[in-house]
């Protein structure tokens, strides 16, 4: 599984995180209908498929976000998805969503032994909240 990819696990996370009376809905027009898994920071720039990188969009509001012709429209869902991401994770940072091959080394070690941020360096959500439990880079079992 490449970083990029979602697991089936944090699909369902996201999905549940991201519903309505228990139906997921887009988190920024509402809609219950035609809805993705969209990545913050897309797979091409290797943004991760991680929850702290995802949010449920509709069809219509995912297509805006990644690739609208009207500008306005597109940098208004990244500021209201970008908000949100950082409601629901403190501390959040795009940065720490990007899968790096050599991350910094001056990170602290993540404390939770399952933690694959360990075997190339560590997590920078871990070095704002001091919170293994909300670690970027916690290996999700599926």
């Amino acid at each position: 599984m490449r970083p990029t990819d979602i697991s089936a696990t944090v699909r369902r996370k996201v999905l549940e995180r991201d519903s309505m009376n228990g139906a997921p809905c887009c988190i920024f027009c509402g809609s219950p209908h035609d809805i993705e898994l969209a990545h913050f920071v897309s797979r091409g720039s290797m943004g991760k498929g991680i929850p702290e990188n995802l949010v449920c969009l509709c069809v219509k509001c995912h297509r805006t976000m990644d690739s609208g012709s009207n500008k306005r429209s597109r940098n208004e869902i990244r500021h209201y998805v970008r908000e949100y991401l950082q409601l629901m994770y403190p501390g959040w940072d795009e940065n720490l969503v990007v899968y790096h091959k050599y991350p910094d080394p001056t990170w602290p070690k993540c404390p939770r032994e399952d933690c694959f941020a360990n075997d190339r360096g560590s997590c920078g959500i871990l070095t704002e909240t001091k919170d293994s439990e909300n670690c970027a880079f916690y290996k999700e079992k599926t």
